[in-house]
């Protein structure tokens, strides 16, 4: 059966309408440690849910680059260029956004959804990570 998460992602991230519920389950289960209602309160599903969908971009991405040969799939950074022919990715460097040095900023710049994550987070106040409160 589908969690509140679970719901909750399909409407803002139709792009992973065919992704099987158990593996987003499994997602949501590991998001759902770190990040609490009692913390979040009404956000909480949102947050999850955006987490779960930052994190199947990145891998869609890293399966991406496996299938098409291009490296290793560890690209870290968010995308700076693309290329068609011949196939070629450029990933910024691992540092905050502005520069300022805020690594769990650099991990979700990379995705729209992790970016929204970032502006739901910063709307309650910066929270930091480890559990993610």
């Amino acid at each position: 059966m589908a969690t509140a998460a679970t719901t909750r992602l399909r409407l803002i991230a139709p792009e992973f309408a065919t992704t099987v519920d158990a593996d987003v389950d499994a997602l949501v289960a590991i998001y759902e440690t770190q990040i609490t209602a009692a913390k979040w309160g009404a956000q909480a599903v949102q947050a999850v849910a955006l987490l779960v969908a930052h994190e199947l971009e990145l891998q869609a991405r890293a399966a991406a680059e496996m299938a098409g040969g291009a490296g290793s799939g560890s690209g870290i950074g968010p995308i700076t260029s693309k290329r068609a022919g011949d196939v070629a990715l450029t990933y910024g460097g691992v540092v905050g956004v502005s520069g300022s040095g805020d690594f769990d900023e650099a991990v979700y710049s990379q995705t729209r959804h992790g970016l929204a994550f970032l502006a739901l987070r910063r709307s309650r106040g910066h929270v930091g990570f480890g559990v993610i409160t």
